[in-house]
């Protein structure tokens, strides 16, 4: 698999989760419900992560900057394997996909708010992105490489931003404000999400009142 297939695969991914939030957030309560059905989201796991190396692909700064870039996310996602997925939700560490989606969101909302992520509100999400990966005939239509690249994406982006809001608390505003540019960003590029169409509640998430 291609660097350039698996970033299509995400793009294809992110394109479609838009729609599928806008239908089935509306019904928050059928979507917690029906997703309790939905199996796991698994995904392999290798040594040479194709994740990694399709951020890395993407990161400015030329060939030169390349190299440190595939180092940092491949340690982010090694840390997401070996330290947050082993202490997240242990009656779901199997769902891959839906519990790195839900990591990422959380971690990107955390760091729009400047505030840490609500653990609490962890399983209702993951619940949630299992459902809508599941029904994404862009999932389904992926190659298990495919997936597993954008989960690995996911993973490594999510534990990148924790670590930059707790790094950016310390280092004053323009900091802030750049990684919240940053979130926002990797929410929409990623997942397709626009935070200030949604919100954060004990549910998990939910569309957002339209502005009057």
């Amino acid at each position: 698999m291609t660097t350039s297939a698996s970033a299509e695969a995400g793009q294809r991914l992110a394109a479609e989760l838009p729609e599928l939030l806008e239908r089935l957030l509306g019904r928050l309560l059928e979507a917690g419900a029906a997703a309790e059905t939905q199996p796991p989201l698994r995904v392999a796991r290798s040594a040479r992560s194709a994740g990694a190396a399709a951020l890395a692909a993407g990161h400015g700064g030329g060939s030169a900057a390349r190299g440190p870039a595939l180092a940092l996310y491949t340690r982010c996602l090694q840390h997401y394997r070996q330290a947050v997925q082993a202490r997240l939700l242990p009656g779901v560490r199997d769902d891959d996909a839906g519990l790195a989606a839900a990591y990422f969101t959380l971690a990107n909302f955390a760091a729009l708010d400047g505030a840490a992520p609500d653990a609490q509100r962890l399983d209702g999400v993951e619940r949630q992105f299992r459902l809508l990966l599941g029904s994404s005939s862009a999932w389904t239509g992926c190659t298990l490489a495919e997936r597993q690249c954008f989960v690995e994406q996911l993973a490594a982006i999510g534990v990148l931003v924790n670590e930059s809001r707790l790094t950016a608390a310390t280092q004053g505003e323009a900091a802030q404000a750049h990684l919240r540019q940053a979130a926002r960003a990797y929410l929409q590029q990623l997942l397709g999400l626009a935070p200030e169409r949604l919100r954060l509640d004990a549910q998990g998430l939910a569309l957002a009142a339209a502005e009057a």
